[in-house]
This record gives structure tokens, C-alpha cells and sequence, in this order.
């Protein structure tokens, strides 16, 4: 009689087999787990990127039509941090960008003040932090056929007045610096251009992902 020898594997070996297969189940799993997050992270720094590069591309446009800043609001605004109390509470700071753009009709022609030394009607773009989200303020000279319209707060909305629209979120930092001809730093009022330097944070998959972005723009001679 042939006897066929059929032993298995005792516990001990199955127990060692698991906890290995385990073993390397996890490791996988850590470095599949850690290439996903770094994916997710570099697209995310992209797209704060692309953001960040858009929402100031917004803003220099609006610098390119301006004739200068303002260190405060020109057009009286009830909405402002100063509120009815104080119609010219907008201060064009650091943190803070106050835009004197030329008033235009609805088929671009320049409504101007004093046509014989070309002295135009001026709105107010403010720029301005609001909390997270960078917003854009816009304050329409009071002239017939300006096709600039007030903009308001979104507690002030009515059908007259549409909201601030906003221009970038997951801000957590802006500057607005001041440059005179010479290269010289400035106050708003004696600025001939402006550097904007913005930083943008995400938090995804228990990691803090950060960009930053930097323009300078200089203001349409007036």
C-alpha cells in the first residue's frame, strides 16, 4: 500500500501567513493612500493657482482703465465700513484697493466733466477682504448714460443695486503696495502703480495646501 503524505498547515504557520499577507496589504495600502494625496494636493495648489491668477487679472484690467487711487471713496457710499454716519468710509490701503476708472456710456465713449481739457466723470472700483472672499465694490458717478452700476453688500441687495461680486475665495492674505515713478513706496493718492500680492489656502485630505501670486499694474495716464 503507497501512503500519501497530505500534512497542511499547522496554526501556527496560518497565523504567520495572515498576519504577513497583512503586512504587506498595509503597505500598499500607505503608499497608495500617500500618491493619492499628493495627486489631490498638486491639483488643488493648481487650481488655487488659476484662481489666484484669474481674480488679478480682474483687477489689473481695472487698473489699466484707472486714472489713479484713491485713498478714500469719492462716490458717497451708505453701504461702506463708515455706514450712513460716514458716506467716504473706504481708506485705499494695504488691504484695501481704491480705483478712480473713467465713467463710460454703453457704447464706450468717455462722459467727461470738462470736454475742453478732456477731464472725465470718475467711478470707484473698491477691492476689498471680506473675511475669506475678496469682493469688488463698484460706485457709479451720478452722470446720465454712465453704464457703470452701484454694486451693494449682500444684505443690501435689492433689484436696483446687484451684490459685490466676488473675485477669489480661500484668500487668506492680500497686500496692495503703493509705487510712485521712481520705484519709491507711497500712499494710494501719489501712486503711479500697485503691486497685489495674494496667498490662497485649502485644506484637503488633512493637508494645508498654499499658493501665492503677485502682479504689478501700472495706472492708465490720465
Amino acid at each position: 500500500m503507497i501512503r500519501h503524505d497530505e500534512q497542511g498547515l499547522t496554526i501556527v504557520e496560518l497565523l504567520i501567513s495572515i498576519v504577513i499577507t497583512g503586512l504587506l496589504v498595509g503597505i500598499v495600502m500607505m503608499f497608495t493612500i500617500s500618491n493619492l494625496s499628493g495627486f489631490s494636493a498638486t491639483s488643488i495648489k493648481q487650481n488655487l493657482m488659476a484662481q489666484a491668477q484669474s481674480g488679478l487679472n480682474t483687477i489689473n484690467d481695472s487698473t489699466l482703465l484707472a486714472g489713479a487711487a484713491d485713498t478714500t471713496n469719492r462716490i458717497a457710499d451708505s453701504n461702506g465700513p463708515g455706514g450712513p454716519s460716514n458716506l467716504f468710509g473706504w481708506v485705499g490701503n494695504n488691504q484695501t484697493l481704491i480705483l478712480a476708472t473713467v465713467a463710460e456710456d454703453a457704447s464706450g465713449n468717455i462722459l467727461f466733466s470738462d470736454p475742453s481739457q478732456y477731464v472725465s466723470y470718475k467711478n470707484n472700483i473698491i477691492y476689498y477682504l471680506d473675511g475669506t472672499t475678496l469682493r469688488k465694490r463698484t460706485l457709479a458717478a451720478s452722470v446720465t448714460g454712465n453704464k457703470a452700476k452701484t454694486t451693494c453688500p449682500d444684505s443690501k441687495v435689492t433689484a436696483s443695486c446687484k451684490a459685490d461680486p466676488i473675485i477669489l475665495e480661500n484668500v487668506s492674505a492680500i497686500a496692495f503696495t503703493y509705487f510712485d515713478k521712481t520705484n519709491a513706496s507711497v500712499t494710494a493718492d501719489n501712486a503711479r502703480s500697485v503691486e497685489i500680492n495674494v496667498t490662497m489656502k485649502d485644506k484637503r485630505f488633512s493637508r494645508k495646501t498654499q499658493v501665492q501670486y503677485k502682479t504689478r499694474t501700472v495706472f492708465r495716464n490720465d
